[in-house]
């Protein structure tokens, strides 16, 4: 369903490969950013983040698939703002604590099926695989709230 993979090196914090940086991953930064992502026309995001990856120098790999047309973001310039603030402010912040940089800085872009490993989807045909955390849903409602208050 993706166009390819995205593959991405963990924070060498995290000690090589562990399960505390796959359990980060799927459970934090991945419910942090579900709200998010639907909104912006995400119809598709898995992550492929198992121990025994089958690429080397690479700790996971992130696939997804956006529909324009299922955004409730775009061609709203409140909500744009607030979509922007979420992901500079909450998505990128955690990208930099997972891994060694926001993913746009060190990523790498490899066709689909390239890596093999665990998959766990977090969004399929546009909506969520698993309960979305609330305090998630409710801290992307706060920035909605905020720039449609400011507009």
């Amino acid at each position: 369903m993706s166009n390819g993979q995205i593959l991405l090196k963990r924070n060498p914090i995290f000690n090589d490969k562990d399960k505390d940086f796959y359990a980060s991953w799927e459970n934090e930064h991945g419910q942090q950013a579900l709200p998010w992502a639907l909104a912006t026309g995400v119809v598709y995001y898995a992550q492929s983040n198992d121990p025994n990856f089958s690429t080397d120098d690479w700790d996971g790999a992130i696939e997804y698939n956006v529909d324009p047309s299922a955004s409730t973001v775009a061609n709203s310039p409140s909500r744009e703002a607030a979509s922007a603030a979420y992901y500079k402010e909450q998505i990128l912040v955690d990208e930099r604590r997972l891994f060694i940089g926001d993913a746009s800085s060190h990523s790498k872009h490899v066709p689909g099926r390239t890596v093999s490993g665990k998959k766990v989807v977090m969004i399929e045909n546009g909506r969520a695989t698993r309960p979305i955390d609330e305090r998630w849903v409710k801290l992307w409602q706060e920035y909605l709230d905020r720039y449609t208050s400011t507009q």
